[in-house]
């Protein structure tokens, strides 16, 4: 599917997500399948279960992993006045990517928190 979207990549104007063209969507779809590969050949092939245990509990519960940030860790960091110190780390590409790795590891830590206590939010 990765070289069926490069291929398709000359068609279109190339890879856009807005208007959507069939590159992006096999490139996407691909570069999917090539994660998910990936992590079950580290997984059930190298048994690699422990290190990946925070990936596993967090695609159990993909509603509260989805939703942790915006509907409950962002509410606290403002009700504590922490917003003020987070808008620092949109000055520099280091710094926002260090907020972006904060932010899911504390939404990966909760989803794993309520994954753990089976609290589950499905559809």
């Amino acid at each position: 599917m990765l070289f069926l979207g490069l291929c398709f990549e000359a068609y279109q104007g190339g890879i856009k997500k807005d208007p959507p063209s069939y590159s992006y969507f096999f490139v996407t779809s691909g570069l999917a399948f090539m994660a998910l590969l990936g992590f079950s050949i580290i997984c059930d092939f190298y048994g690699c279960v422990r290190s990946t245990k925070f990936l596993v509990m967090s695609g159990q519960n993909p509603m509260i992993a989805y939703v942790a940030g915006d509907l409950l860790i962002m509410p606290i960091a403002g009700l504590l006045g922490l917003t003020p110190l987070l808008h620092y780390f949109n000055a520099d590409v280091a710094f926002g990517f260090l907020r972006g790795v904060m932010l899911t590891g504390i939404a990966v830590l909760v989803t794993m928190f309520f994954t753990r206590i089976k609290w589950f939010w499905r559809t």
